[in-house]
């Protein structure tokens, strides 16, 4: 894929943030770049997802989410998106998902809308 070059190049150093904060990780959804780490506490599922921006391809988008399905509605709360310019350095990545991890963990169910 197109850009995946760019995730590749810090692939070890997210394999290690990965099992370092308990995180799930999947890869390329959509046949797009991307990665997604999941986790849940408190009974929410908490996402940070890092992918190619479309159509500007010279950057990435790191964006976070919160989320629980009930009685077959899903409730959420989402972040703004932060840019982060290629070639991608593992420094600046791990600073934002260190910020993620601490703003999506502190999201209580009481914070989460009904999604549209």
């Amino acid at each position: 894929l197109k850009g995946e070059e760019h995730l590749i190049q810090i692939t070890k150093e997210l394999e290690i943030f990965t099992k370092k904060n308990k995180l799930r990780i999947s890869r390329n959804y959509h046949d797009w770049p991307e990665r997604s780490f999941t986790w849940k506490n408190d009974n929410l599922t908490r996402i940070i997802q890092i992918y190619l921006d479309y159509p500007n391809q010279n950057n990435f988008l790191v964006w976070g989410c919160v989320y629980k399905d009930k009685l077959g509605k899903r409730y959420w709360w989402k972040s703004h998106y932060k840019i982060v310019k290629v070639p991608l350095r593992w420094g600046k990545v791990e600073i934002l998902f260190l910020e993620f991890l601490r703003k999506l963990n502190s999201i209580q169910e009481s914070r989460l809308s009904l999604s549209e």
